[in-house]
């Protein structure tokens, strides 16, 4: 991997714990997707979407009544003559047509649609992160270069200093080698910059 610090600010909540800094492209993404709130609140309208899809698809529940019939004037229970029995009854209500079918079928279109809106905001995210890791990755490449310069310069300027004493060379030389190693540290501290801009750490 490569040391990568986005910090992914519109994304990661103030209370995370700092990510590893090497970190891979998989890993990243990874890292990313479990801080968007956009794709949380995404895959939570996919799931609110399967469940009214469920609850579509079930049917109605039927109603438990309890009555008495063949109830008696109180002249003959008087009498022993209460011929009244206890009645329970169960129904079902039918629909007409098929509303639910129908709502089965604007369920299952709510649920492609949550889950089409998913992947959209997936990719979208994983592209993002995919420029930025591009970026950090140059970044990086862009520092390593540029302290392979300074380091050749320095030597340079060694091996000229070293051929002053011997005679070798005039002193112009050494001042030149001396340029070369300034302008190869500016270098150094510009391309730092323009990466810790991008969050590289090194």
């Amino acid at each position: 991997g490569i040391p990568f610090a986005q910090t992914l600010e519109e994304t990661k909540p103030a209370d995370t714990p700092a990510e590893p800094k090497d970190l891979t492209l998989e890993q990243t993404f990874g890292l990313a997707e479990s801080l968007s709130p956009e794709l949380a609140a995404r895959k939570e309208a996919v799931a609110a979407a399967k469940g009214r899809r469920v609850q579509a698809g079930t049917w109605a529940n039927p109603t438990l009544s309890l009555g008495r019939e063949g109830l008696t004037p109180s002249s003959e229970r008087d009498n022993g003559g209460d011929q009244a029995q206890d009645v329970i009854g169960l129904s079902y209500p039918v629909p007409l047509g098929n509303p639910r079918g129908a709502a089965m079928a604007r369920a299952e279109e709510e649920v492609r649609l949550a889950e089409a809106e998913w992947e959209v905001a997936r990719r979208e995210l994983r592209t993002g992160v995919a420029r930025a890791f591009a970026d950090a990755l140059f970044a990086q490449e862009g520092v390593a270069l540029a302290r392979r310069e300074q380091e050749i310069s320095q030597r340079l300027h060694e091996l000229a200093n070293t051929r002053l004493t011997a005679g070798d060379i005039a002193e112009r030389e050494v001042v030149r080698a001396e340029v070369d190693i300034g302008r190869a540290s500016i270098r150094v501290l510009d391309v730092r910059t323009a990466a810790l801009r991008l969050g590289v750490t090194f």
